[in-house]
């Protein structure tokens, strides 16, 4: 998709359905992918990704509409998010130049972003649901934040759960966060493997936000502050792999700095 293709009308029409709740169609063109791991859930072995069908994936240079976000998708109404809090003890106001932590709308969504960085919740409720609403009260009870720090949330049984506005910069990686997607997969991913359909979901997530945005980058936690353990040592192990198998660069080099 090119940078002329996908105007800011249409953007913005798309954030906007996002906002209201729309459960969209499925995202056109995503193949099948195969399971990550065939072997017993004790291995810790990371085979390829298959990358046959990855070149269907993106939309056709052609393409005028955004395609729709993969299927299941959760907005932020079904799951009953709470408002964002533009009073935030961490993240109070709007940004500036003089308040560079408050909240940041970006203008051009697709000249924003550059990286996609996946994290783990750790935290791990009785349900995907519980877990997702236990994680925005952690940001914007403890850590102070407006709203939940990632743009989007993946459950053990691979919906895909809407978080903070893509409109809106993230609040998940220290000192990184401009121009940076957060993409949290929900459990502790030290101790347990990423289910299959989490696994499938974050392929297709990648994907999918690599057409939508532009990016060029996919990078853990981790790769930008190494003093967290995250996104938990199962699935950094796959981080190669899985940038191979989406055709984006790995590392942080995609990061333009807080301009």
């Amino acid at each position: 998709m090119r940078r002329a293709d996908l105007s800011r009308r249409q953007m913005l029409a798309f954030l906007g359905g996002l906002g209201l709740g729309s459960v969209l169609a499925a995202c056109g063109g995503l193949g099948v992918l195969l399971w990550w791991w065939s072997r017993p859930p004790a291995s810790t072995d990371v085979p390829p990704l298959p990358t046959a069908q990855l070149a269907q994936a993106t939309p056709p240079p052609t393409a005028t509409v955004p395609p729709p976000p993969p299927q299941p998708f959760v907005s932020r109404e079904a799951w009953g998010a709470l408002p964002v809090n533009h009073e935030a003890a961490n993240e109070n106001g709007f940004y500036s130049a003089e308040n560079r932590e408050g909240w940041r709308v970006y203008d051009d969504l697709y000249t924003a972003y550059q990286t996609l960085v996946v994290h783990h919740s750790v935290i791990e409720a009785d349900s995907d649901l519980a877990t997702v609403r236990e994680v925005q009260a952690l940001h914007q009870g403890e850590r102070g934040w407006a709203d939940v720090g990632y743009h989007f949330l993946i459950g053990k049984d691979g919906a895909l759960y809407e978080g903070r506005t893509l409109a809106a910069r993230g609040v998940h990686v220290a000192g990184y966060n401009t121009g940076s997607v957060g993409v949290c997969l929900l459990g502790n991913l030290s101790n347990s493997e990423p289910t299959p359909a989490q696994w499938q979901m974050l392929v297709q997530v990648c994907l999918w936000l690599k057409g939508l945005l532009g990016l060029t980058h996919l990078a853990a936690h981790r790769d930008f502050n190494p003093m967290t353990a995250c996104p938990g040592d199962t699935l950094w192990a796959a981080m190669d792999t899985l940038a191979q198998g989406v055709g984006l660069e790995r590392g942080t080099g995609g990061y333009l700095g807080d301009a």
